[in-house]
């Protein structure tokens, strides 16, 4: 956790030196009241699309197996998109989980929420180097340059929203059900 906590003081100093326009702050107030559906919508969504990739996967798989009997070659190739296919499902699937943690936080303005959604970035950027890798094994240098390109452009204005928004977290630690439950017990 010191290694992420070490990395998002670093993006955010990248951020900074940028020196990019602050969004407005009604701006900041309203993502930070209405973030945590919008992810909730994006956690539903990426769960459908896991539900596709696994589809897609136990087609592939088909598709290996009959590869392994008549070629070599299309069986080493399937092979590849299978174990990459396997990495970006694993890379749904911690998507999935993180949105889904993080709208209660959101909902009740936590820090964890917008450290949750951190990660879940964090997950995207990793996501995008290990694409554009199988883009260069498969030597495809259209979908690497593209990938490259929305790579950069969604990462990049993702990153420059959250860290927008961060200081609107920052204030709230726990939630107001713990906070009454503690002043009870007084």
């Amino acid at each position: 956790m010191e290694l992420l906590a070490k990395l998002e003081s670093y993006v955010e100093a990248q951020y900074k030196a940028l020196k990019l326009p602050r969004l407005p702050k009604g701006g900041r107030v309203w993502l930070k009241e209405n973030l945590w559906w919008i992810v909730l919508v994006l956690a539903i969504l990426s769960a459908f699309s896991l539900f596709g990739l696994l589809g897609a996967l136990a087609l592939g798989s088909g598709v290996a197996t009959y590869a392994a009997f008549t070629s070599f070659v299309v069986a080493s190739v399937v092979g590849w998109v299978l174990i990459f296919g396997l990495v970006v499902l694993l890379f749904r699937g911690l998507d999935v989980a993180l949105l889904a943690f993080a709208v209660k936080p959101l909902k009740e303005g936590q820090r964890k929420g917008w450290t949750l959604l951190f990660y879940v970035w964090v997950l995207g950027v990793l996501s995008v180097v290990v694409d554009l890798f199988s883009q260069l094994v498969s030597l495809n240098l259209f979908s690497f340059v593209g990938t490259g390109i929305a790579g950069v452009v969604f990462l990049g204005l993702g990153g420059y929203i959250l860290f927008e928004i961060r200081d609107q977290f920052a204030q709230v630690s726990k939630s107001a059900g713990v906070k009454k439950r503690a002043s009870v017990r007084k």
